[in-house]
């Protein structure tokens, strides 16, 4: 069950995501152009004066012990570790005296195709990158595996070139997200085309997944314009270029989302217009029996009047004349709303 932080003071620090059984990982990279080293800390008190960039990925954000011994070290202020475990706070980017400190949210895809979506921190020192996030899976493998094997520039970098990296992994992510919704859409359409009646709930899940998609989308415009304005310190230049290539993915996520949500909306009217068609016909098709039967049940309803005199009650035939009548009044009702 989710924590709430009403009436609590500002400054505190309660973890209000789901993942509260996650146990917690100190992961920890150091490296150099030359080298690297890697280790899972017990403790703060394993960390060591190595030279190089070091990654500090802190998992599990309901260890609110660990993660304030975490603050005094590196002198984090409160306010900012309260944002770090408030799950549902927004994306955004804050220079800070000491440090650069950015919020994220790692949307990806899991085993079966399953969306996740986990709030992720950044703390950025001149030698140092510092993350936090929720649970052990994330989106950075592929960064892990360019320092082991000393592929890219991650390595003859500083640590800004390792926030761009981690940046430019969550927007891929974002993208790969982007391209599975868009595949299920092309296969919803072709069904819905088909007149499917059960995919209605599915419409639904799509339009869930693409709004999380968007609130983690939508800041990073302004989280990358920041960064690439002159007031950002803690880049060199040369990061700052790529940068842009992170404002384009951005950007085309963005035009892709908003064109697919628009599909949505449209696969949506093209179902409720199929069913209301289909609702008519139904309608339709029980009118004309209806009004087929009712000049049928007005006649039986004369021919079976208790009048002890009435033309062809003594006629031995007047059954047979009588279904005979009801019909031809019956074919030529049928054959009167056909040509309609």
């Amino acid at each position: 069950m989710k924590k709430s932080k009403r009436n609590l003071p500002p400054g505190t620090m309660v973890y209000t995501g789901e993942y509260t059984n996650e146990p917690l990982k100190l992961e920890l990279f150091v490296f150099s152009e030359a080298h690297h080293e890697y280790k899972v800390l017990k403790s703060l008190d394993e960390m060591h004066v190595a030279k190089g960039v070091k990654w500090l990925n802190v998992v599990g954000l309901s260890h609110i012990d660990a993660l304030n011994q975490i603050a005094q070290h590196y002198q984090i202020n409160d306010m900012v570790m309260e944002d770090i475990v408030n799950v549902s706070h927004r994306s955004k980017i804050e220079f800070e005296e000491k440090y650069l400190f950015g919020i994220f949210k790692m949307i990806y895809l899991g085993r079966d195709d399953v969306i996740f979506k986990e709030h992720l921190s950044i703390i950025q020192m001149p030698e140092i990158i510092i993350t936090f996030q929720e649970r052990q899976e994330d989106v950075f493998d592929a960064i892990r595996q360019r320092i082991r094997m000393g592929q890219g520039k991650i390595r003859s970098n500083g640590s800004d070139y390792l926030f761009y990296a981690l940046l430019d992994a969550i927007v891929d992510h974002q993208l790969d997200v982007m391209n599975h919704i868009q595949d299920q859409v092309d296969e919803l359409e072709k069904q819905i085309i088909d007149e499917d009646d059960s995919l209605i709930e599915s419409l639904y899940h799509m339009r869930k997944d693409l709004l999380m998609l968007k609130t983690a989308v939508m800041p990073l415009d302004d989280i990358i314009t920041t960064l690439l304005s002159e007031t950002n310190h803690y880049f060199l230049e040369s990061t700052k270029l790529y940068l842009r290539d992170v404002s384009d993915h951005t950007t085309h996520l963005k035009e892709n989302m908003m064109m697919y949500r628009e599909i949505i909306s449209a696969l949506f009217e093209t179902h409720q217009t199929n069913v209301s068609n289909n609702m008519n016909k139904v309608m339709t098709t029980l009118t004309i029996f209806s009004a087929t039967f009712i000049p049928l049940s007005f006649f039986a309803g004369v021919f079976g009047m208790n009048f002890k005199y009435m033309p062809g009650l003594g006629n031995r035939n007047s059954f047979l004349y009588f279904s005979i009548f009801c019909l031809v009044t019956g074919v030529g009702m049928l054959g009167y709303f056909r040509r309609r």
